[in-house]
């Protein structure tokens, strides 16, 4: 375990970099165009990394292997939809983090009632990690310049908790795949996905068009995303999804940090202490590995 530990959370982080710049791509997009029409064109060409992967990694899922594929793809269908939507809507640096603290609460509380047993270490990183998104996403007035930090609607953060939901409930489906599966769960989670938001456009009767100043965006936000997948349920197949969900849930954070240098959103220092935080968290869960149940 000790060797796939140590090439594994590397990817693990990767992952978390790719979802962030996903995320912040997929919000970028979602300011010029509806959010769930940014997500059906994440949802269609995000599978095809997977798509052209698929040879690399072989193998034969079973029927509960693509249901658990398909339960994953209409999760995180719904709460990329909700991501993108509060990142339209509230600041970056404030909606990005209450997603990202939200999602890392599912896989570790589906993976404690799964019998995993983290070590001290990476507990604490846990426990650090969810400390840090809670203080990245902290706004207070600034200081000396006299400017106010932005906050986000009440609405708007309860669309950001369910995100949060949503998207962690896609990493615990995702991660009940069988190792022998392959990658053909996630193509189904993908097409699942893409025909929940299809539907709930069809029903609010959306135009089915991606105006051209989101084209650009969307499309590199789903290609990264898709990347991203890939190494995740790589990764988890290992690994305990309750660290590996952990570490990936973190990828908010990376869409802060993107926020402060696209969008110039600035930092506080509540925010920068977060941010070291994290850089911590995921040092402890490197080194810390997993039990056994």
């Amino acid at each position: 375990m000790a060797d796939g530990l140590t090439l594994g959370i590397p990817l693990a982080v990767l992952a978390s970099a790719l979802f962030g710049t996903g995320d912040f791509l997929g919000g970028l997009a979602a300011r010029r165009a509806s959010a769930l029409m940014v997500t059906l064109v994440v949802s269609v060409l995000g599978a095809l990394p997977t798509v052209l992967l698929l040879g690399q990694f072989p193998g034969v899922p079973t029927g509960a292997d693509l249901l658990w594929g398909v339960g994953s793809g209409v999760s995180g269908a719904l709460g990329v939809t909700l991501l993108y939507h509060v990142l339209a809507r509230g600041p970056v640096g404030v909606m990005a983090p209450i997603v990202a603290v939200c999602g890392v609460a599912v896989p570790v509380a589906a993976g404690l009632a799964l019998g995993e047993r983290p070590t001290w270490a990476a507990g604490f990183g846990m426990l650090l990690a969810a400390g840090a998104v809670l203080l990245v996403s902290a706004s207070a007035p600034a200081g000396g310049d006299g400017a106010t930090r932005p906050r986000a609607e009440r609405a708007v953060v309860l669309l950001a908790v369910l995100a949060g939901l949503g998207l962690g409930g896609f990493l615990v489906l995702l991660a009940r795949v069988g190792p022998a599966a392959g990658l053909l769960p996630l193509v189904t989670a993908r097409a699942a996905g893409a025909v929940t938001v299809l539907l709930v456009l069809l029903a609010r009767r959306e135009p089915l068009a991606l105006p051209p100043a989101a084209r650009v965006p969307a499309i590199a936000g789903a290609l990264v995303d898709g990347v991203a997948n890939v190494l995740y349920l790589l990764v988890v197949r290992s690994h305990a999804v309750s660290i590996v969900g952990t570490i990936v849930s973190l990828g908010p954070g990376f869409a802060v940090v993107l926020g402060h240098f696209v969008l110039r959103e600035r930092f506080t220092r509540t925010q920068v202490l977060g941010l070291a935080c994290a850089a911590v968290a995921i040092v402890l869960l490197t080194g810390g590995g997993d039990a056994g149940g």
